[in-house]
């Protein structure tokens, strides 16, 4: 009969090399669900390329003129851009670029001449392409592509 140390020593070889089979097994696991989600991420890309909520991709303009209560700087109306895609998610962007509070401070904003769409709806563009956020490019914008913007 083979001594306790010998014994000891067959045993630890033996769980080494089990547990370096098991290791293998999961790393195999492993890589083999990765293979298998990059697939399907891959179909799903292929999928969403042709989405009829990625043909439109610019915004169009959506003037407010019944509106009185609302205008610009210059008293031209108000208004928006709008790509609907027909989803339940929106994604709303307030374009910055100042503010006035009461008629002073308004007839100076405006008083330097600057004709720009940050003071008039009359300079603004009748589509807009949405970028960043508002892009419906999946790969530009993965988790708000499909909204409406």
């Amino acid at each position: 009969m083979p001594s306790l140390a010998v014994q000891f020593l067959a045993f630890v070889v033996f769980s080494a090399t089990a547990a370096t089979a098991e290791r293998d097994e999961n790393r195999r696991t492993r890589v083999d669900e990765m293979d298998h989600l990059r697939s399907q991420v891959e179909l799903l890309r292929e999928e969403l390329r042709d989405c009829p909520c990625r043909r439109q991709r610019q915004m169009g303009i959506q003037i407010l003129k019944e509106d009185n209560e609302v205008a610009c700087n210059d008293g031209s109306p108000a208004g928006y851009y709008l790509r609907p895609s027909g989803s339940k998610r929106w994604v709303i962007y307030l374009e910055g670029g100042g503010y006035c509070y009461d008629s002073k401070t308004c007839n100076e904003r405006f008083r330097d001449g600057e004709k720009t769409p940050l003071k008039s709806s009359n300079y603004w563009d009748g589509k807009k392409d949405g970028s960043g956020i508002l892009s419906p490019d999946i790969e530009n914008n993965p988790t708000w592509w499909n909204a409406n913007a």
